[in-house]
């Protein structure tokens, strides 16, 4: 855990691994770190902060978007 930026790295585990392999495929999106990332806050029912205009296709499935 950094202490100047409380941030904590969040390494990719087998049920993160489940959970991307779960994730429907969107022909727009196909990004495979950004469905990582999408597989890991599900996994961990974590809120994931961005600005991509794609991201929402992954609410109605239970991803926690916030970005304004």
């Amino acid at each position: 855990m950094s202490d100047a930026l409380a941030v904590e790295l969040l390494s990719v585990t087998l049920p993160h691994t489940v959970e991307f392999n779960q994730l429907p495929q969107f022909t727009e999106h196909t990004d495979p770190f950004d469905r990582m990332l999408i597989a890991q806050a599900l996994a961990e029912a974590y809120t994931l902060v961005s600005p991509d205009t794609r991201f929402p296709l992954y609410e109605p499935h239970g991803l926690q978007l916030l970005w304004e």
